[in-house]
């Protein structure tokens, strides 16, 4: 915990050098993982992620920022059995702080690369009986992503995310793909 204190205290320290750039997001992500034993393949699904961003300049040009935030983060999952085909939805949701450096590439462009210190608030799995067990938390995984401004205040991020770790028992390797609206408060 003392690291996440020290890196959160050095990127708000590079606030000094030009305005901070602050917001919201909101968007839609698909992930899936791998699942255990081998009878299991896993499904991609569909989840929310939506929260507030900040962009903190790390040079006088502005071309290096610190990217952070706080997210509510769904990372749902399905498991179907090769020899059944019976199927089960897991729900995971998290909180997630980012860590990332950003690169500003041009006025409206910009690229990212980083990792998400996400901690699990709820976990839960559709079939009756069933019991997610053995959560990891928190969990870090990586990320590249894209950021798009068509306007002044209004944007879009796209990112990739993989994690390679253990999510709880039997449950492993996730990837997403997600894509936010972003909107700019100052």
């Amino acid at each position: 915990m003392k690291w996440l204190i020290v890196c959160s205290v050095f990127l708000y320290s590079f606030c000094t050098y030009a305005a901070l750039d602050y917001g919201l997001e909101l968007g839609t992500r698909q992930q899936q993982a791998t699942f255990l034993p081998a009878d299991l393949t896993g499904n991609a699904q569909w989840g929310w992620q939506f929260g507030g961003f900040a962009h903190l300049p790390m040079d006088e040009k502005g071309m290096l920022h610190g990217r952070t935030g706080l997210f509510f983060t769904q990372r749902p999952l399905e498991s179907e059995s090769e020899s059944t085909g019976e199927k089960n939805r897991y729900t995971f949701n998290y909180l997630d702080v980012p860590f990332d450096l950003l690169f500003q590439v041009a006025e409206k462009f910009a690229i990212y690369f980083g990792f998400d210190v996400s901690i699990n608030i709820a976990s839960d799995c559709d079939l009756a009986g069933c019991k997610v067990n053995g959560v990891q938390t928190p969990i870090t995984p990586g990320h590249l992503g894209f950021l798009f401004k068509f306007t002044p205040k209004f944007g879009f991020n796209f990112y990739m995310e993989s994690y390679y770790g253990q999510i709880s028992k039997g449950i492993q390797d996730s990837n997403a793909v997600g894509l936010n609206l972003t909107y700019s408060l100052n």
